[in-house]
């Protein structure tokens, strides 16, 4: 009985647990993307619009959405009007939630007013809501403006200094990104911008309406240069060409300024090529002293302080500074010293005559170890001078050479000759004499007077001072005579000239209106 009566219950127990089994079924993804809702326009100062925003997920801002759809319309009512609205992001693909998405609008998009928006879809394609819009208006890209102020505000022998003010980058507005500044020996214009040089290292450009200002340097000396430039926009965009300058290189750069007679004269280039030392009058007229002075110019500073100090000459090694020393210059005793190359160092005298003769132009040996000079004769009828070479520590003189006037002297790099203006030809013209004595050699001939001649670092050029021009000029001239050219000019009376250690300048005093100053020339 209770099995029968149980039976059916357990028959129907069997039967639903034996019975046919449904399939399992996955529930539809019905949740889109959260909306986007910080779209904004980061760019359109160039002409083409760009977009940045939050990337959302996939279910609200869960996960990683799989598709956007950017789209831009005329009409403010884009949200209403999706459908007709342009699509313009083909391609892009989302970050994951939160990271940052930017994109530019084609330049097919055009310029002026616009609506822009977007959705994101997950990969059921169910679509978030229309983002916050967001406006443009790009106008076309305009280029840099042109630059109508180019000027000069400074030239020397190998530098040009120029100003202008900076265009923009969109027109006036912004800032260029880059300039392009040339130079060449011709006017510039559109047909020959690009065969000119282009200038380097100009800066960055500033905003639009700053003064600008750079330097071209490396420029040739006593050149003529034509300046012109652009400039550049983000784009790509070049502005007009600038108007053009003009300015010429100068032959000389002036390193003192003498306020009175006699001022500043006779410099030496140190060994090192750092130091220009040199004789002038500045605390008390006509008492000279010893200045140096950095060969780039700048503040002099005093080395002596004594009687009287004349035509300094450095030792070869730097150490030492030769010159003619009058510690009685009212009796008229004029020596030869030499002293360390510091402020105020005691002098020690190296060659003396007395009271009969004036020493002058003392010139060291390559080697540093003897020094040539020049007594001149300042009693009898007639006045001489004569060649002298004495220890660089003392001693008796040996004479070389003389009984006529000399007018400067000049050891050669080598060591085997003296080169000196004299007019024993009858005539004050240059020569050389070997240090061993003998012959010497006349190097130039001309009716007019040349004097101060000085050896090129190398030996194979001569700089000497001439009155071909009807004043004293300097010229350069081959170590045998030849090649004669002339590197400065003007109604100053140049002279007592000095070689840089590297062949490439001249240091001279140069002469005018009663007043002495130093120059540097460039002669190559």
């Amino acid at each position: 009985m209770r099995l029968a009566a149980l039976l059916p219950i357990g028959l129907s127990l069997l039967f639903a647990s034996c019975g046919d089994e449904k399939p399992k079924t996955t529930a539809p993804d019905l949740a889109p993307p959260a909306p986007v809702d910080d779209l904004r326009v980061i760019s359109q100062d160039d002409g083409r619009v760009t977009v940045a925003w939050s990337a959302t997920g996939d279910n609200g801002q869960d996960g990683r959405a799989a598709q956007y759809d950017l789209r831009y319309s005329r009409n403010p009512d884009i949200a209403a009007r999706w459908d007709s609205a342009l699509v313009v992001s083909v391609g892009l693909v989302p970050q994951p939630s939160g990271g940052a998405e930017s994109f530019s609008l084609p330049q097919s998009v055009g310029t002026g007013l616009m609506f822009i928006a977007l959705r994101v879809a997950d990969e059921a394609l169910n679509w978030s809501t229309v983002s916050n819009v967001v406006t443009a208006n790009p106008r076309p890209d305009r280029p840099p403006n042109k630059v109508t102020d180019l000027r000069l505000s400074g030239v020397t022998e190998t530098t040009v200094a120029l100003e202008w003010t900076a265009p923009g980058s969109d027109g006036s507005d912004g800032t260029a990104t880059s300039y392009d500044l040339r130079f060449s020996l011709s006017e510039i214009t559109e047909e020959n911008w690009a065969t000119a040089t282009p200038a380097t290292g100009v800066p960055r450009p500033r905003s639009g309406g700053t003064a600008e200002a750079f330097t071209v340097t490396g420029l040739e000396r006593v050149q003529i240069f034509f300046f012109a430039l652009r400039a550049l926009d983000s784009a790509g965009s070049l502005s007009p060409l600038s108007n053009t300058v003009t300015a010429t290189t100068l032959t000389a750069r002036r390193l003192t300024t003498s306020a009175r007679t006699v001022g500043a004269l006779a410099p030496d280039w140190s060994p090192d090529g750092e130091r220009i030392v040199f004789q002038a009058d500045w605390d008390e007229a006509f008492h000279e002293q010893l200045y140096v002075i950095d060969a780039d110019g700048g503040e002099a500073e005093k080395l002596t302080n004594v009687g009287l100090a004349w035509y300094p000459r450095w030792s070869p090694d730097g150490q030492r500074i030769a010159f003619v020393l009058s510690r009685d210059w009212e009796k008229g005793l004029y020596e030869i010293a030499v002293m360390d190359a510091v402020p105020f160092a005691s002098p020690t005298v190296v060659a003396s005559h007395g009271l009969d003769y004036a020493l002058t132009t003392p010139t060291w040996s390559p080697d540093g170890t003897r020094i040539a000079y020049v007594a001149n004769t300042r009693t009898g009828p007639v006045r001489t001078s004569d060649l002298y070479i004495v220890s660089a520590q003392g001693g008796a003189p040996e004479r070389l050479a003389g009984g006529w006037s000399i007018l400067g002297i000049d050891w050669s790099p080598d060591g085997s000759k003296i080169a000196y203006a004299s007019n024993q030809g009858g005539n004050m013209d240059i020569w050389t004499v070997s240090v061993g004595g003998g012959t010497s050699e006349q190097l130039t001939s001309d009716v007019a007077q040349d004097a101060t001649p000085v050896w090129s670092p190398d030996g194979t050029k001569i700089v000497y001072a001439s009155y071909r021009g009807g004043n004293y000029d300097l010229w350069i001239m081959t170590a045998a005579g030849e090649e004669r050219r002339q590197i400065t000019r003007g109604v100053a009376q140049d002279g007592d000239e000095s070689w840089s250690p590297d062949g490439r300048f001249v240091v001279y005093g140069s002469f005018a209106n009663e007043i002495g100053d130093i120059w540097v020339v460039g002669v190559e």
